[in-house]
């Protein structure tokens, strides 16, 4: 199972591996694994890169190390369904199906016109912008961190007044009247940076996926400007054609 003429590190070969036997239920909450030094000569690779790849999965949170003890496999969560069928918000429509997503407001501020996303928004370069960064939170872990960007002149009092209850559509349909009709998305495999790596509390192995979205008001306005970092280990991704 271990290709050691591979560019894939062999340490990221065996996260994998092991990855996808805890997350398909093969290896269940509370089974004790084998020794590092057995594990290691089962899959014919050094007790360090091991110890590498069972690092990934304890950050992760697949897995607990516990002194004298030996290792365990942990309560895997249920993966949170981003569908992107729904009409409404991430937040909503996880609501709409009792799944509980948190948001900590990192940063909401007004920032100069940038460039880019001024010319997305259809704005003039000279119009500013509100900037607002999340992070979501699901059963009390990171699990995405969102950007935002729109007119100020949409939300002139949004930086002094917050958003309601953390969240921004319902900030945007209640205080301001303005509610998307459609949203164009956008879905890719990424790395992170350091910054991110060290607001999601997760390692650099952890697979993400970008998203990044446009919601428009009617007659093709735009409103929103959004990229969203999503753990690929705790997201899955519904698309109705």
């Amino acid at each position: 199972m271990i290709d050691k003429s591979s560019p894939i590190p062999v340490y990221h070969q065996i996260t994998l591996i092991l990855r996808k036997k805890i997350l398909s239920g093969e290896w269940q909450e509370g089974i004790r694994l084998a020794r590092e030094d057995a594990l290691a000569e089962a899959y014919g690779v050094s007790r360090v890169t091991m110890r590498q790849a069972l690092d990934i999965l304890e950050k992760e949170g697949l897995i607990s190390r516990q002194k004298r003890r030996g290792t365990f496999v942990q309560k895997v969560p249920q993966p949170v369904i981003h569908d992107f069928s729904l009409p409404s918000i991430i937040c909503e429509k996880l609501g709409q199906r009792g799944i509980s997503l948190n948001a900590d407001i990192l940063d909401l501020k007004f920032v100069p016109m940038i460039p880019a996303i001024n010319t997305i928004l259809k704005l003039k370069y000279e119009q500013s912008l509100a900037y607002i960064k999340r992070l979501f939170l699901y059963d009390r872990s990171p699990i995405a961190l969102n950007e935002s960007w729109i007119s100020r002149e949409l939300v002139p009092d949004i930086v002094e007044k917050g958003l309601i209850d953390n969240h921004l559509s319902l900030t945007l349909t209640k205080r301001y009247s303005l509610s998307p009709v459609h949203i164009q998305n956008t879905i890719e495999a990424v790395g992170l940076n350091m910054e991110e790596i060290r607001i999601l509390g997760v390692s650099s192995e952890t697979p993400f996926m970008a998203v990044t979205s446009i919601s428009f008001l009617p007659y093709e306005v735009p409103l929103e400007y959004s990229h969203t970092l999503w753990r690929g280990d705790r997201v899955k991704f519904n698309f109705n054609m």
